[in-house]
C-alpha cells in the first residue's frame, strides 16, 4: 500500500515538472495514472488534486472536459472538508466568465454527465490541442 502511495505522489511530481517544462501531454499522462493510484489506494486528495490539474491542462481547448474534471474534484475535496474546494470552485467560476453565461449554461449539462467524461479521458487520448 505504501508503495502505491509513493507512486502516486512521484507520479503527480513528475506530472507538475512536465507541466512546468511545457510538454503537457506527459503531464496529462501522469496525471491520469495518479488518479488511478489514488483510486487503488483510497487517497482522495490524490485524485482530487490530480484532476483538478488534468482540468487545469484542458481549460483553454476543452472547457467541457475541464469543468467536468473540477466538478468531480470539487466533489471529493467536499467530502473531505478540504480548503482545495474553494480554489477548484473559482476556476469553475473562471470558466464561467470566459464562457459567458449563454456558453456556461450549455456547459452545465457536463454536470450530469461529469463522471462519464472523466472516464473516457481517463481511458482515451482525449487531444489537449
Amino acid at each position: 500500500m505504501e508503495d502505491r502511495e509513493l507512486e502516486r505522489m512521484i507520479l503527480s511530481n513528475l506530472g507538475l515538472v512536465y507541466y512546468k517544462s511545457g510538454n503537457k501531454q506527459q503531464a496529462l499522462s501522469c496525471y491520469k495514472q495518479a488518479v488511478h493510484t489514488a483510486r487503488e489506494v483510497g487517497d482522495g486528495g490524490g485524485e482530487g488534486g490530480a484532476l483538478w490539474v488534468i482540468g487545469e491542462l484542458y481549460f483553454n481547448r476543452h472547457p467541457d472536459v475541464a469543468l467536468a474534471c473540477f466538478l468531480l474534484a470539487r466533489e471529493i475535496f467536499e467530502r473531505a472538508q478540504s480548503p482545495d474546494r474553494d480554489k477548484v470552485q473559482r476556476r469553475i467560476d473562471n470558466l464561467f466568465k470566459r464562457a459567458g453565461k449563454k456558453r456556461f449554461a450549455a456547459l452545465l449539462v457536463v454536470e450530469m454527465r461529469a463522471s462519464q467524461i472523466v472516464e473516457q479521458v481517463l481511458k482515451e487520448d482525449v487531444p489537449l490541442k
